[in-house]
């Protein structure tokens, strides 16, 4: 959404910004990069009811423990305990999805939308754009819209309803409940419903059949321009993983396929290097180090902190396989899958052979996607690209044209004329 703001000010639009950050009005002042911006700041407050449970379960605790008998328990009475504890446990599950209907972020939605209705009455926007997460700023939104009588564009970075396939936050039956009924919602009253994800477009369109027109799918895109290809690798194979270990980016599938590598007699190690650099120590509750320890690959593997720019622009020029971790993900592209792509080095996409991820860079060259799971199938690429790296001293990287129609500024451009589209589009706002 930066970016569209920068390229909306750039054709000389007037943008409004309605952000929980505090001090962003301050801050855009000092920065060029947020000036002539009318920033409104609408604070994101903390939840009282839940701070307020919080505080109750410890108070309710320490009672009981100074209220607990000293003497033995019997086995009647421990079963007792037992159920009782499984009994709060579940209560408070249910009190926690019913909090987080939708998301937590309801009460911040709520004063924003109300925010946008006030400026509204003294001067009346062209559009409302509005992305989520959080979901609930979707609602606000499109409320105020209503309200105002006024096009919105809602846009989806996420799918707004987690079906058995892809996971959102929150599983419960509350959140997910509230979760669809604000799907129907915007599918019905937005004048416009963007997502990132072709998929998510096509199972929309499916299931909001009067909508389906008004439901189209923009890539996030790279910025600036596309780095030269590097071709000549000095005979090393440098693998890099910049970003986090969560959810699905499972790296063991990965490492124990590259530690078969190393067992061939033919393999040079010295020439192989591989670095995760972020938040990488560890996935779920096993340590890579830990991990790493007494195996080959532990010569190899380096695990870094975060790193600045800089740092990571070099780390980058010096990779000849870039990594990516995109499964768990069908109806997701992650923003770093166009990062990779133009960064003029091979790539690596661990992801479902029927993904979005890996059906939008089907046939690139340079792109190999492969599946964890197919373990045959990662041992021969990683054999291969040592073999192109290592031994010829070459590589595969996309070419530009490839992929310069997923630039940041072809999609600003679609995204820009859609909502050129929605201001001219006839619809029926209706009132609340």
């Amino acid at each position: 959404m930066t970016a569209l703001a920068v390229a909306l000010k750039e054709k000389g639009e007037n943008v409004l910004v309605f952000s929980a950050f505090d001090g962003l009005g301050k801050l855009a002042s000092d920065d060029r990069n947020l000036c002539g911006y009318e920033i409104h700041e609408v604070a994101d407050r903390p939840n009282r009811m839940l701070s307020a449970l919080v505080q109750s379960k410890a108070y309710l605790r320490k009672l009981r423990s100074r209220w607990k008998p000293e003497d033995k328990a019997t086995p009647a009475s421990l079963s007792d305990d037992e159920f009782s504890d499984k009994t709060r446990s579940a209560m408070h599950r249910w009190l926690f999805n019913v909090l987080q209907i939708i998301d937590e972020k309801k009460s911040w939605s709520c004063r924003a939308g109300l925010e946008i209705v006030r400026m509204g009455s003294k001067r009346q926007p062209d559009v409302i754009v509005v992305s989520g997460p959080p979901m609930s700023s979707l609602l606000a939104g499109v409320l105020a819209a209503r309200r105002m009588r006024v096009p919105v564009v809602a846009d989806l970075r996420d799918p707004i309803f987690g079906e058995s396939e892809q996971s959102v936050a929150g599983h419960g039956v509350p959140v997910q409940w509230g979760r669809r009924v604000i799907e129907q919602y915007i599918l019905r009253h937005a004048t416009v419903v963007i997502t990132t994800s072709p998929t998510l477009r096509d199972r929309l369109q499916q299931r909001y059949p009067d909508s389906a027109d008004r439901v189209c799918c923009i890539y996030n895109g790279f910025d600036g321009e596309p780095l030269p290809a590097r071709r000549n690798t000095n005979h090393r194979l440098m693998i890099v993983y910049a970003g986090a270990l969560y959810l699905n980016r499972n790296p063991f599938p990965f490492l124990e396929a590259l530690e078969d590598l190393l067992a061939n007699a033919e393999v040079d190690s010295s020439r192989i290097e591989v670095v995760f650099a972020g938040e990488c120590e560890r996935f779920r509750n096993v340590a890579l180090s830990t991990w790493l320890s007494g195996r080959r690959l532990s010569r190899i593997v380096t695990i870094r902190a975060r790193l600045d720019s800089h740092e990571l622009g070099q780390l980058y020029r010096n990779a000849t396989l870039l990594l990516n971790f995109a499964e768990g993900q069908r109806m997701q592209l992650p923003a770093k899958t166009f990062e990779l792509l133009a960064l003029g080095r091979e790539v690596l996409m661990l992801c479902e052979p029927d993904s979005d991820t890996a059906n939008l860079v089907r046939g690139i060259e340079g792109v190999e996607c492969t599946s964890s799971a197919d373990g045959v199938a990662l041992r021969e690429f990683l054999r291969r690209v040592y073999r192109r790296h290592v031994v010829e001293g070459t590589l595969i990287a996309p070419a530009p044209d490839e992929i310069s129609p997923f630039s940041r500024a072809r999609q600003n451009m679609r995204f820009i004329e859609t909502i050129t589209s929605a201001r001219r589009r006839v619809t029926s706002l209706g009132t609340l």
